[in-house]
């Protein structure tokens, strides 16, 4: 990374100093983070390459669906907190429940049914398609909808072509080399470090 000669930074140190408007933007990493931040990147990005290195399942919603909680609820889970951990507890309870009796292959054919009424390029869909069973990695929820259409805008891009290494300009994959301003790394969390 240190042979890079633009801005570069990791997604959970996000540099603010660093103005991404008209940039030529590279991201590494395409999964629960990047789905967050790339859908602002690609407004600001004269030009957005998000690699990937294996797609992920997303479980896309209603249009509604990044829709900003309303007053009230918020209201309703501040006085009652419980009602927010039981909220979250029947989403994943309503999830085993549907594998447990459904199995994955029905799970697996819904979400590649929303993926191609949100995607219509079949080219793109290919790449973002898993040749995975459902739940080798964690399905990808919340910012699903965005993300997806972000990466059918005309100014970005998803590379699938294996990353070489990073060199002055960008980064050189198997394909060629994406010349960016800035490289935003979205891989290598330590989830797991705060549980010692």
């Amino acid at each position: 990374l240190e042979s890079f000669k633009g801005a570069r930074f990791h997604a959970n140190q996000w540099d603010h100093s660093v103005d991404l408007q008209g940039k030529r933007v590279a991201v590494i990493g395409n999964g629960a983070t990047a789905t967050q931040f790339v859908p602002h990147l690609a407004e600001k990005a004269s030009q957005l390459t998000v690699c990937q290195r294996t797609p992920n399942y997303y479980m896309c919603g209603p249009d509604s669906e990044n829709v900003p909680t309303p007053a009230w609820q918020k209201w309703l889970y501040t006085r009652i907190p419980l009602l927010g951990k039981l909220q979250r507890l029947s989403v994943f309870g309503v999830a085993e429940v549907f594998l447990k009796f459904f199995g994955t292959n029905l799970l697996r054919k819904f979400l590649l049914h929303r993926l191609s009424e949100i995607v219509k390029d079949p080219e793109l869909r290919r790449k973002l398609t898993p040749d995975y069973p459902v739940g080798f990695k964690r399905v990808l929820i919340g910012e699903s909808n965005s993300f997806l259409r972000a990466l059918q805008k005309p100014n970005v891009k998803l590379e699938t072509a294996g990353i070489v290494r990073v060199v002055e300009q960008g980064i050189e994959t198997k394909s060629g080399v994406i010349e960016a301003d800035v490289l935003i790394c979205s891989t290598g969390f330590s989830t797991t470090s705060y549980v010692a």
